[in-house]
Formats: C-alpha cells, structure tokens, sequence
C-alpha cells in the first residue's frame, strides 16, 4: 500500500487506545493522538525504504570498518560491596541489598 492510498493514520486513535491499555500505559487522548501519527509516519518511512532496490548490493558482515572496541571477558577485580562468590554458582549480596541486616 502506497502513501498516496492511505486516507489517514494507519493506526487510528482507537488501535493505540486500545494497545495502550494492553500495556497498562495511561495516555491521555492527545498523547494517543501524537502516538498514532507517529507511529504511522514511521509505517509510512519504513514502506520507503522498503521500496528501494537493492538487487545487486553486496552482503555486509559488520557495519562498522576495523577493529572492534569490545574489551576482553575478564573478571574485573572484586570492590568494597560487590557479590561474592559462594560455591555451586551462588552469589551471596551485601545486606544493604538484601535487605535490613542480610538474609
């Protein structure tokens, strides 16, 4: 379907009233309003960019060019408060955490 076929929202106040309260979300009517514009420009620019030929483009592995900047999985030395270690892949927490004076 083509912008120029569309009369309208493609979601309609109703569809995002209705989402929102599957949600749980509490949208006024304005900011339903604003959500299903939104939301259907963003249907409407995703349909472009479907239209777009790309019959001949080469596969890319990586977007980005060179190394990566990921450090290695190492374990970082243990700080004043954090989880230790208590056997069988247990963590015992601070009592701060597990509440008043521990578990």
């Amino acid at each position: 379907m083509k912008k120029d076929d569309i009369h309208g929202p493609r979601l309609t106040h109703e569809t995002v009233a209705r989402l929102a309260e599957t949600a749980r979300l509490a949208l006024t009517p304005e900011e339903t309003d604003s959500i299903a514009r939104e939301l259907s420009d963003l249907v409407d620019y995703i349909d472009c960019i479907a239209d777009i030929d790309t019959c001949g483009a080469e596969p890319t592995e990586r977007v980005l060019l060179g190394e990566t900047a990921l450090r290695d999985d190492s374990p970082a030395p243990r700080t004043a408060g954090s989880p230790a270690r208590c056997g069988a892949g247990f963590v015992t927490l601070p009592g701060d955490v597990q509440g008043e004076g521990g578990a």
